[in-house]
């Protein structure tokens, strides 16, 4: 749950915060750019959504740096995760779950299968 929120709630407000200004303050009109294109949805709801950014404008770096660093972001939390998982991961093979009734053969057995102990470990042929 914590992961979800760190990616979620915190890049929420770093968007409102750095993204919507951008948008809303882009005098842009929303007219064609050239003779092929058609007018671009500017009013309302899309005033606060990259539909106000005109193409080619330089505030479409703004949005390419923020991605980026949401992408670093959720890239990093997911590392730590990871990190606190294979831990326990390992803690988990190694010594059983401690909700469930300890069984001191079963446990030297899978000790011997994973390698992380006991005189009769020998290599397989």
């Amino acid at each position: 749950l914590r992961f979800g929120f760190d990616v979620t709630f915190y890049p929420f407000l770093a968007g409102c915060i750095i993204l919507m200004p951008t948008y809303r303050t882009n005098p842009w009109d929303g007219s064609p750019t050239d003779e092929e294109s058609e007018s671009t949805v500017v009013e309302g709801y899309f005033s606060i959504t990259m539909n106000t950014l005109e193409p080619g404008s330089p505030r479409l770096w703004v949005c390419f740096a923020f991605a980026v660093l949401y992408f670093g972001w959720v890239l990093r939390r997911q590392w730590i995760e990871w990190e606190t998982f294979i831990s326990l991961r390992f803690d988990f093979l190694a010594n059983g779950d401690v909700e469930v009734e300890q069984d001191p053969g079963s446990i030297q057995g899978m000790k011997k299968r994973l390698g992380l102990g006991g005189e009769e470990l020998v290599a397989q042929k």
